[in-house]
């Protein structure tokens, strides 16, 4: 039923002026006087090429923007950790008895933090305000990288990622 034509029958007023599909204003809100003070059409947060309606009533509700944050983590693995044990199974560093203490002690941290990083390198990750709790940044990063793979079409790859092997599993499941 066209617009003006619900207006007509009911007496009410359409408040949604923006279109919700495309160009069509599809999603309408009828009222017989105007209790809301601003009316917003956003993007729906739910799949759907319909945009949503927000009416109230008071002041302005402004969107909060979300902030980022990058976060460094040090991803731990079994293969890493045998080669880092592989590697220090012999002395890494020798103490000279003769040498000053702070001497001796900046060499050895430096070793032990050549060894680090070439075992555990640093990573990455950009968390944002909207991610949930559980979100960390080695999950984000593993998230990254298995829908990177998935993009790629190599989606056997990216099930082994979460510790589950979607193919077989599927394979199992039908026979």
């Amino acid at each position: 039923m066209p617009d003006n034509e619900v207006v007509n029958r009911t007496g009410m007023m359409s408040i949604v002026k923006q279109p919700t599909r495309g160009n069509n204003k599809l999603d309408r809100i009828y009222v017989s006087d105007y209790d809301y003070s601003w009316v917003k059409v956003v993007k729906s947060a739910v799949t759907s090429d319909h945009m949503a309606i927000v009416a109230f009533s008071g002041d302005v509700v402004r969107t909060a923007g979300k902030t980022k944050r990058v976060c460094t983590f040090c991803k731990h693995t079994a293969v890493q950790h045998a080669h880092f044990l592989a590697s220090v199974a012999t002395p890494v560093h020798t103490v000279n008895p003769d040498g000053d203490p702070w001497d001796e002690y900046d060499r050895l941290y430096g070793v032990l933090s050549d060894l680090l990083d070439t075992y555990y390198p640093v990573r990455a990750a950009t968390l944002t305000s909207a991610d949930p709790p559980y979100i960390t940044p080695a999950v984000k990063h593993m998230l990254r990288r298995k829908n990177n793979l998935m993009r790629s079409g190599r989606p056997e790859r990216s099930g082994s990622i979460g510790g589950k092997n979607r193919c077989r599993n599927q394979e199992i499941q039908h026979s």
